[in-house]
């Protein structure tokens, strides 16, 4: 059983692309996202 934690995401809109950005950044955790459109998701991986 591998204790490495990541973190989810569904939804990069309006409110969710910052809140998964913030979680990134002080959670230190890796996220994985998802979402329809491709765009904040390549804001967020930049």
């Amino acid at each position: 059983m591998s204790t490495e934690k990541k973190l989810g995401f569904i939804g990069l809109g309006v409110m969710g692309e910052p809140m998964c950005r913030n979680l990134a950044r002080k959670s230190g955790q890796q996220i994985l996202a998802s979402d329809l459109d491709p765009a904040p998701l390549a804001r967020l991986h930049a």
